[in-house]
């Protein structure tokens, strides 16, 4: 049972005259102020240790069953990405070799028609220049 702050008091006043004001201060700082019954005992605290361990053991337990877990959803969900990332590399490069191919087919039309203008420009201009060639013998030859 605690001693209520009044009975403390009249402690107090008792050790005063006996003991001398430091020595009543420190045996009253001995004298619990609250029930025996909230006081933790070694026992008790080891108990309580024991169960908290216990506690944490299971929920280590828990921890490493769910990152498992977790662990094994990741790996099916990479290796699943990573045949969808394969398919449309695939599908990449088919695309691009079918574009390459356009590409080419293109660019020799292109070279053939660049071909054929060039052609056509040249004899254009041997025309032009044996046009003028004739001409200026003509003119030479009149005036000459």
């Amino acid at each position: 049972m605690t001693l209520s702050q009044q009975h403390r008091t009249i402690v107090h006043q008792h050790l005063v005259p006996v003991f001398g004001e430091e020595v009543s201060e420190a045996l009253m700082a001995e004298l619990p102020t609250h029930d025996r019954d909230e006081l933790v005992t070694k026992d008790h605290l080891e108990a309580e240790l024991a169960k908290v361990r216990v506690e944490v053991a299971a929920l280590g337990g828990e921890l490493r069953t769910e990152m498992a877990t977790l662990g094994g959803n990741l790996r099916t969900e990479m290796a699943t990405l990573g045949g969808s990332l394969g398919k449309e590399m695939g599908s990449l490069r088919t695309e691009m070799g079918t574009l390459s191919g356009s590409l080419r087919t293109e660019m020799a039309s292109l070279d053939g028609s660049l071909r054929d203008e060039m052609k056509r420009l040249h004899i254009q201009t041997i025309g032009t220049i044996l046009t003028a060639v004739a001409v200026g013998t003509a003119v030479a030859a009149a005036f000459g």
